[in-house]
């Protein structure tokens, strides 16, 4: 991002935004998870959410700016991390088993 110039090339300014990231991401995946959580105690059908959140990820990559279109899609594939998938999917097959 700093090479693209969607912000400034100082230490404080990529400290900054690489702080923001982690965090936009870890509360992405919480908030994911809690929507989860929500969706398996209502009995809602996950294609509606799969739809409805594909079409936000379109719709927001309409209105991004190019340089950090590339570093948003990244980002989704951080959460695919070795410890975050097993403890989601543990979460959620505890859940599913004891409703």
């Amino acid at each position: 991002a700093a090479e693209s110039g969607a912000i400034d090339n100082s230490k404080s300014s990529i400290a900054s935004f690489v702080w923001g990231l982690r965090l936009t991401v870890a509360f992405s995946v919480g908030f994911a998870g809690m929507v989860g959580v929500i969706r398996i105690i209502k009995g809602w059908p996950l294609v509606i959410f799969i739809l409805g959140g594909y079409s936000l990820i379109v719709l927001a990559t309409l209105f991004a700016p190019k340089e950090i279109i590339g570093i948003a899609y990244d980002s989704g594939g951080i959460t695919t991390s070795t410890i975050t998938v097993p403890l989601i999917t543990a979460l959620g097959i505890g859940l599913a088993t004891s409703i």
